[in-house]
């Protein structure tokens, strides 16, 4: 963005990029085709792979699709900023009682 320029204009260039980017590389059809039922971050983290894309780029695609609700995505996008173990649940033995 030029440094001059509409910060509004700037927010609503890079949000029209990130559209056009996550239809680009994960086709509607493709996606629902692919991903149905509960979605969990579990589902996001196996399925990303398809598209090559982070598991929050799906998680914004599955937003945009409506196969998501404000709260699912807000949700999935907290659990993929925690560590791994906590996602899957495992707590290391040595972290146990500090």
């Amino acid at each position: 963005m030029h440094r001059d320029g509409d910060p509004k204009k700037g927010k609503n260039a890079e949000r029209e990029a990130n559209t056009f980017a996550s239809a680009f590389l994960m086709p509607a059809e493709d996606v629902i085709g692919h991903i149905r039922g509960l979605i969990t971050t579990d589902t996001v983290i196996r399925a990303k792979a398809r598209w090559r894309v982070s598991a929050t780029a799906l998680a914004y695609r599955l937003r945009q699709l409506k196969r998501l609700t404000q709260r699912e995505y807000k949700s999935i996008c907290i659990d993929l900023t925690r560590p791994t173990g906590l996602l899957q649940g495992v707590f290391l033995k040595s972290n146990q009682g500090k």
